[in-house]
């Protein structure tokens, strides 16, 4: 068995059972996750038909179409559905009196103080983290703390201190490690979970969210993802991976609650990229390797995001196949300065080394 590495898995991703257009392959990922959604758990459903808010068909996931409406921002339906304008989920006005504040004591009965300082492998570069940073984070995965190349993930542990741990969703399809982060296998549902606790819950306050990935194949896929369907397009947090139309190409999209942001670049695929999600000052902003990506203001920004949601980490968010890679997760909740990104980002592109 040839080892685990980022080339090698790209060489996965573009074999020639792979090479073919783009719309053949996404009718087969989801004829393929419908048939394994009544048998399969840990595989999304068609229940966030009419649910999600879209403004193209880029914003929706695979096995959605976008229907318009000249009263409400459009909505991602399953085919078949017919979306009336009031399926979008909880009234904005209902929603914002659940706001809460983002900054209170909430960790789980594990949880310990913040690490100080973070290092890489090997005698690598180290990071000192800000008090502001200590203070507001609640999820750091890294290579660090994997076992041996090639050995499965079923549990990747958090060390935030929080005890966000990450827990591998299908037992028959376990994620395995490499050098540089975990591959995770191209299959429905086969990404990572991390229970719901309210110290991952960002209400309506600041939050940065910063992910190393790579994406094993061409489908719409999430690498952040805490939706709660019952109030949706309230209750919303994504940084995903979708395929624009206006770009007729893949790109990076940021969603919080009503409020979708996409990239108006293309960005290559086939090996891993630091990207970023920002909440700061009622705007968000998406960044790739260091590099701002556009911004956007919230609407309704004093509506919370917070909700009973599970977090999933790379996986779709509907329907289709996986991330490839996953190098790193960190989640800060609350302010924190400009120059505190640009640290974390510093530190956690040395994970996204082909």
């Amino acid at each position: 068995m040839p080892p685990v590495s980022h080339e090698n898995i790209r060489k996965a991703a573009n074999s020639p059972r792979d090479a073919r257009p783009r719309s053949a392959m996404r009718l087969r990922l989801a004829l393929a996750c419908l048939t394994a959604a009544t048998s399969l758990p840990a595989c999304f459903n068609p229940i966030l038909s009419c649910r999600l808010t879209c403004h193209s068909q880029s914003d929706c996931p695979a096995g959605l179409t976008c229907q318009p409406s000249s009263v409400y921002p459009g909505l991602c339906a399953a085919n078949g559905d017919i979306c009336e304008p009031g399926d979008g989920g909880a009234d904005i006005a209902d929603a914002t009196t659940e706001t809460a504040d983002a900054t209170t004591t909430d960790a789980r009965p594990e949880a310990r103080p913040a690490p100080t300082q973070m290092c890489t492998k090997d005698g690598g570069p180290c990071i000192t983290l800000s008090d502001a940073v200590r203070n507001g984070l609640v999820l750091w995965l890294d290579p660090t703390n994997l076992p041996p190349p090639q050995q499965a993930v079923p549990i990747w542990q958090d060390q935030s201190g929080q005890g966000n741990d990450a827990i591998a969703q299908d037992d028959a399809h376990l994620p395995s490690a490499f050098a540089g982060g975990v591959a995770l296998v191209q299959t429905c549902g086969a990404g990572f979970l991390v229970h719901a606790a309210p110290s991952l819950d960002f209400g309506a306050a600041d939050f940065t969210v910063l992910v190393v990935a790579s994406v094993g194949n061409v489908a719409a896929t999430s690498f952040f993802m805490k939706v709660d369907v019952s109030r949706v397009p309230n209750g919303q947090l994504w940084l995903r991976w979708v395929y624009s139309d206006a770009l007729g190409a893949d790109t990076l999209q940021g969603v919080v609650n009503t409020t979708t942001l996409t990239a108006g670049q293309a960005i290559p695929a086939d090996s891993p990229r630091l990207y970023v999600l920002r909440r700061a000052n009622d705007t968000i902003e998406l960044r790739t390797n260091g590099t701002s990506l556009g911004s956007v203001a919230i609407t309704n920004p004093s509506v919370t995001t917070d909700s009973a949601a599970d977090l999933y980490l790379g996986v779709l968010g509907l329907l289709g196949e996986d991330v490839g890679t996953m190098e790193a997760v960190v989640a800060v909740r609350g302010q924190i300065e400009d120059s505190d990104v640009s640290e974390l980002e510093s530190y956690l592109l040395a994970f996204a080394s082909p």
